[in-house]
């Protein structure tokens, strides 16, 4: 994510766990985020996807799901359309 351009384009893709911040957060949900806590959920279930639960001090929380980061599955996505 670029920090000169506003969400609401490509700008706003992340492409692995390690982009979720409280910039990028904060540039999603339009609220500001303080020392969000990752955690990776249903590892292993999702053919095509990674999704991560997200908190931060005060209680609030999103799920983020991502492209998958295998190979493999990358090009069955491909191959499926999906």
């Amino acid at each position: 994510m670029r920090d000169d351009q506003p969400c609401g384009d490509l700008t706003c893709l992340i492409d692995g766990p390690e982009g979720i911040s409280p910039e990028w957060l904060a540039s999603v949900t339009g609220r500001a985020w303080a020392e969000p806590h990752v955690t990776e959920i249903g590892a292993g279930r999702a053919l095509l996807s990674r999704v991560f639960r997200v908190r931060d001090p005060d209680g609030h929380a999103v799920i983020v799901k991502l492209p998958t980061s295998d190979p493999v599955q990358l090009l069955t996505a491909v191959a499926l359309d999906a």
